[in-house]
């Protein structure tokens, strides 16, 4: 089956479930108490296993470029957590590309900025000219309070 396909079949269970999970909510408030709750426990599993679906037909299948894009994007609005994992992701995908180091790198500067500087340093060996990496080394000398370091 299509990827394509595969993921739209995903998609429309998970919608189906939240669709029982609410219809069979309104139909509990009609029964006794026992029903409401052995139901109201039936829509909660359902719900969270809805919410399950839909997080795993969004990650289903992403390429390395979508990876990088949508860890850019919880990167850009403070989401560490989600912005780091999804670099993982990108970077066990394309171990060779040094966009997913310099993010992981980027991330690391607040908290660890002597592994921030070791991973930009790591990235110029490869890459002498990839600016982000220079920009990085800076910034992490200037997290150490290296101000001269921090000039090349």
């Amino acid at each position: 089956m299509h990827p394509a396909c595969r993921r739209l079949e995903r998609a429309a269970s998970a919608l189906l479930a939240i669709f029982l999970a609410t219809t069979l909510s309104g139909c509990a408030l009609l029964g006794n108490s026992n029903t409401n709750t052995s139901f109201r426990e039936y829509r909660e599993y359902m719900a969270e296993r809805a919410a399950v679906e839909v997080a795993e037909v969004e990650e289903e299948e992403q390429s390395f470029e979508e990876k990088l894009e949508t860890a850019r994007r919880f990167h850009r609005t403070g989401d560490v957590n989600q912005a780091m994992r999804l670099y993982f992701d990108a970077f066990r995908l394309n171990p060779d590309d040094p966009r997913a180091h310099e993010g992981i790198a980027y991330l690391q500067l607040a908290d660890e900025p002597e592994r921030a500087e070791t991973v930009f340093q790591k990235i110029i060996e490869a890459n002498p000219k990839s600016a982000m990496a220079h920009l990085g080394v800076g910034l992490a000398k200037l997290a150490q309070d290296d101000a001269e370091g921090a000039v090349p």
